[in-house]
């Protein structure tokens, strides 16, 4: 038995971390931590596996499933739904074939007036402001423009005659071939991924 007065001697090293210090609890619940941290990635990977492998079945068990047709009832029962939902829809929400004749007609003329006025109204603007400058700016424009296209075009079969035949002919085959396999990758790829066998 030891004697409460004497102080207790230590086989450690001075420095370390004592039995039931501070230093020693600290240290402790660090590696507790990490531990906890350690355990948990483990238990979230090993569910994320699980769950991986469990879509992975069910989704190959539905794949598996045949396709089965809706029975009878349920397609009437539908089909009467929709028929219900669309007859109690308001004529100017449905379609232009659905509306009645009156409202068709009306709205033609309506549409016929208006374009009527826009073009009344175009017409009274242009004899106010005077045809002559409108028309001398338009056929300024137009010869702007004209202008432009004959020089783009002009450059454009100057570069065109600058290119050998051989060239053009092979450039043509090259677009031709890569139209093709693309054409043919494409229905590859449909019937590799849309097409049920």
């Amino acid at each position: 038995m030891s004697d409460p007065d004497k102080p207790m001697q230590s086989n450690s090293q001075p420095g370390a971390a004592q039995p039931g210090t501070g230093g020693q609890r600290e240290a402790d619940q660090r590696d507790v931590g990490q531990r906890d941290v350690g355990q948990r990635d483990t238990a979230q990977r090993d569910t994320a596996q699980r769950d991986a492998s469990l879509e992975a079945l069910v989704g190959q068990l539905a794949r598996n499933q045949p396709l089965r047709r809706a029975p009878d009832s349920l397609e009437r029962r539908v089909l009467g739904q929709l028929a219900r939902r669309h007859s109690n829809v308001p004529w100017w929400k449905k379609g232009f074939s659905d509306w009645p004749m009156a409202a068709r007609a009306s709205f033609l003329l309506a549409s016929v007036g208006f374009v009527w006025l826009a073009v009344a109204g175009f017409l009274s603007v242009t004899s106010y402001l005077g045809a002559g400058e409108i028309a001398g700016t338009a056929l300024s424009w137009v010869r702007v423009g004209s202008n432009a296209a004959s020089l783009m075009i002009s450059a454009g079969t100057f570069v065109l005659h600058a290119i050998p035949p051989a060239w053009l002919y092979a450039a043509a085959v090259v677009a031709f071939v890569s139209y093709a396999m693309l054409f043919g990758l494409g229905t590859v790829a449909y019937r590799t991924l849309y097409v049920e066998r």
